[in-house]
């Protein structure tokens, strides 16, 4: 594509399906973005539709159904998905059919099974599904990536992660979760998936996970004493291994931090501080330590709120150059993997054994969360 084309492209006509998380995640960086024109608001309550579609200078069309919005001369090239997990499916599957690209949260679907069915269904009718993974946009983490691939720390092997995250409204909307009558396991799973995707990036395809989860069953186990649920997953990738600690929080605070260990130093990426922050405009932070140096700070910021803006930004533009490319850059295969290492981890705490990964059989989970046994 030359200079001149780039400069004369139009942006990216895309509709928001979803009011209630698509104007608290997407409002702010879809609002002057200047890849993309918000052409159209779906939702089934249509006041409120109206309501976010005053704020945009381009006032969207409204619609509350698919089929109105497709015959409509919108002229409607993407879909970001923001509704509930229980209706995406349906939206995808309609979009696909229509040769429309999407935009969507992850996980998708509630099962890896129905996440294969779509994933085919979109390569069949030639257009993508692109999953909606803000965190790894995020300029730390970015910083992050660059320094493994400049051999900061020489070659990786080990990677630590920690994430405390609280059962509140605003905490499941950040990770694309359902807002309305919210569940921890479900809440879990998308906090595990980003958390495996960026061990993921770091080490290479996972081969096996352990898992030590807090599942229903645990506790009816006699003698058993109430707590908090964690979960604990060791993953065994291509080039090392990493360890995910995943805990509710009693505070509103969310904390996220990685550790990644190398034969030449260590990489430490704060991305949420928790009660631990210094103070309280204290952002995400890179940390280098060569072995036999100073510690250097790679990266530093006093606007987390600004920063997770920066990464949807960055996001829908490599999501509106992907859908006139028509390549989606591995994204999906990326973020289904990390699922899929997720399911073996709840497999794993159910059984007590390591699951080897790919697994010749899918779990149910939901069967698995509401029996307590495999399925």
């Amino acid at each position: 594509m030359s200079a001149d084309t780039e400069q004369t492209e139009s942006p990216l006509r895309i509709a928001v399906a979803g009011v209630l998380a698509g104007r608290a995640r997407f409002h702010d960086s879809l609002l002057f973005h200047n890849k993309v024109t918000v052409a159209a608001i779906l939702d089934s309550d249509s006041r409120t539709a109206r309501i976010w579609s005053r704020e945009f200078r381009t006032r969207p069309a409204v619609f509350t159904d698919l089929d109105s919005l497709f015959a409509s001369d919108a002229g409607i090239e993407a879909v970001l998905v923001a509704t509930p997990v229980s209706e995406r499916t349906a939206i995808l599957q309609n979009c696909a059919l229509a040769g429309i690209a999407t935009l969507v949260d992850f996980p998708f679907a509630e099962s890896l099974n129905n996440i294969d069915d779509q994933i085919a269904l979109s390569a069949e009718n030639h257009t993508i599904v692109w999953p909606c993974g803000d965190h790894l946009f995020q300029p730390a983490v970015t910083t992050m990536l660059r320094a493994l691939e400049r051999g900061d720390i020489g070659t990786p092997g080990r990677l630590k992660a920690e994430i405390g995250f609280p059962l509140t409204a605003q905490c499941a909307m950040e990770y694309g979760a359902d807002p309305i009558g919210l569940d921890w396991y479900e809440l879990l799973q998308a906090v595990a998936c980003r958390s495996a995707e960026l061990a993921i990036r770091c080490l290479g395809t996972p081969v096996s996970v352990n898992a030590d989860i807090d599942l229903p069953r645990h506790a009816a186990i006699p003698g058993r004493i109430p707590s908090d649920p964690v979960a604990n997953l060791i993953l065994t990738h291509e080039q090392g291994t990493s360890t995910h600690l995943l805990k509710l929080s009693r505070s509103v605070l969310h904390s996220e931090r990685y550790l990644i260990a190398g034969d030449g130093g260590t990489l430490e990426l704060t991305l949420r501080h928790g009660e631990r922050a210094p103070t309280v405009d204290t952002g995400p932070i890179v940390r280098l330590h060569r072995i036999g140096a100073r510690p250097e700070t790679l990266y530093v910021s006093t606007d987390e709120s600004g920063d997770r803006i920066a990464a949807m930004e960055a996001l829908i533009e490599a999501f509106a150059e992907g859908v006139r490319s028509g390549c989606s850059g591995g994204t999906i295969t990326a973020a289904r993997t990390a699922m899929e290492a997720v399911h073996g981890a709840f497999l794993s705490a159910s059984e007590g054994i390591r699951i080897p990964l790919p697994m010749q059989k899918l779990p149910d989970i939901e069967a698995m969360l509401e029996a307590g046994s495999r399925v």
